[in-house]
């Protein structure tokens, strides 16, 4: 069985992690695409560092959303 580490399953895991979203997700919020939020997070040295990263068929890489929403508002100040 397959840990549901999100909590949209309805499943308790063992692990606690802290919220998290995923690149795709946080693009959507701001209202850019992946391509401009992937973009600035590589050349900005002061961009969040990713809380959780899979390594499956399908790379994920997942950020603390608190974190990059104070990072996004002063990069766009």
């Amino acid at each position: 069985m397959k840990l549901d580490t999100t909590g949209k399953l309805g499943i308790h895991c063992k692990i606690k992690r802290p919220p998290t979203l995923s690149i795709t997700e946080l693009a959507k919020e701001f209202g850019v695409t992946y391509s401009v939020i992937t973009g600035h997070i590589s050349k900005d040295k002061s961009a969040p560092k990713p809380v959780l990263k899979t390594n499956g068929t399908v790379r994920n890489t997942y950020y603390n959303p608190k974190e990059m929403r104070e990072w996004w508002a002063k990069l766009k100040s």
